[in-house]
């Protein structure tokens, strides 16, 4: 009868740590796909402060963003639940994919080829299209100015990134998707992060309000005043330039 009723209680305790990896889940993906710059209290804005009172979470009116566990439902645990069901996993997609669990309780997919760059932070593998996480390069038609001329520094971003590359397969490990239906992922060739490489390389920027990962490549590349970071360059951060546009 102890035997029994340990069981049960680990298999319980075991019920709620994966219902709260689902809900964290869940948060992370309203997180990352809400509209506005501000969504919860102590998110990080795009200067960088954190949100504090001025979060749409704080504010009167409107239906407010999922924040804390307690903003996640039974009924959208239970539609998580039965959306990564193994059968529905093996019936979605059309590529070769091995999946694996990610430290946020969602499962990850891992899609290996050979790459088409499409833009500095953008790349397809086969009919996948795919969105490097953490990171914004510049727009192609993004204009920068180096010593005064001009600069294609989002054509720069995306042919460093193919000459990388170059014919050899990378693997990606989509996490999620994004507003546009792109798969978002971490890329690597071999052992090698391409998102924390062209962050290192100054030809992206660690895209703080969605991530923090890749913060320190950034400092990294401001210090050794590489890509966009060295000296007679002037450039408009990606995502203030697609607001302007």
């Amino acid at each position: 009868m102890w035997v029994i009723a340990v069981l049960i209680l680990c298999s319980c305790g075991q019920a709620r740590a994966d219902d709260q990896a689902i809900r964290e889940a869940i948060i992370q993906d309203a997180i990352r796909h809400f509209g506005g710059a501000c969504p919860c209290p102590y998110n990080i804005m795009r200067n960088g402060r954190r949100c504090g009172g001025n979060s749409a979470y704080l504010r009167r009116g409107g239906n407010r963003p999922l924040c804390y566990l307690g903003d996640v439902s039974e009924q959208a645990v239970a539609r998580y639940k039965a959306q990564q069901s193994p059968h529905r996993q093996q019936m979605t997609g059309t590529l070769p994919m091995v999946r694996a669990p990610s430290s946020a309780g969602r499962q990850s997919t891992f899609v290996t080829g050979r790459a088409s760059v499409i833009d500095g932070d953008t790349l397809s593998i086969r009919d996948e299209r795919i969105r490097l996480i953490g990171l914004d390069a510049p727009e192609a038609s993004q204009p920068c100015r180096r010593n005064q001329r001009p600069w294609r520094c989002g054509q720069a971003a995306a042919m460093a990134l193919a000459d990388q590359i170059g014919n050899q397969n990378i693997t990606c490990e989509i996490t999620s998707k994004d507003r546009y239906k792109r798969s978002l992922a971490v890329c690597r060739l071999n052992s090698l992060d391409l998102n924390e490489w062209l962050v290192l390389q100054g030809l992206a920027l660690a895209y703080r309000q969605y991530s923090l990962e890749y913060v320190p490549a950034e400092n990294a590349a401001k210090k050794a005043k590489r890509g966009l970071w060295a000296e007679g360059v002037s450039f408009e951060s990606p995502w203030d330039y697609r607001h302007r546009n």
